[in-house]
């Protein structure tokens, strides 16, 4: 329609508007997901609480990073010995970074709580030992 007038579109322009147009921003998604999140606190207090006390709530449900230690009863590879071998933290998104303690120390991050208990859990014989309630946050 404006190249009929004269007017020049930048092609970076275009395929930017053509790209907002086809799929939603990140931005949208997460605020499609809070409109719920938000009436079900409101409906919960009976429809009678402000915007300050829905964020408060809503904060408190918030999920928080838990911490634990890794206590190994037999050590399998015979290279980290037994007692607490390495502390960690597990975060609300399910990864988890594991720091290995001892003389030469190092750290690791895994994408999936899950797959850092499997290859460290070595069959039962190093058990995750939470130093954080679960009723702080975190998975019980």
């Amino acid at each position: 329609m404006l190249n009929q007038h004269g007017c020049k579109i930048a092609p970076s322009t275009y395929y930017a508007v053509k790209k907002r147009q086809s799929a939603p921003s990140p931005r949208s998604v997460r605020d499609e997901e809070l409109k719920g999140q938000i009436k079900e606190v409101y409906e919960a207090n009976y429809r009678v609480c402000g915007a300050r006390k829905v964020w408060r709530q809503l904060n408190r449900q918030t999920e928080l990073p838990r911490r634990f230690h890794l206590l190994r009863h037999r050590d399998v590879s015979g290279i980290s010995g037994t007692g607490v071998v390495a502390r960690g933290v597990r975060r609300p998104d399910g990864s988890a970074s594991v720091r290995w303690l001892g003389d030469k120390p190092s750290s690791v991050h895994w994408d999936s709580f899950e797959d850092a208990e499997h290859v460290h859990g070595h069959g039962g014989a190093t058990e995750i030992v939470w130093d954080d309630p679960a009723e702080q946050g975190g998975p019980k």
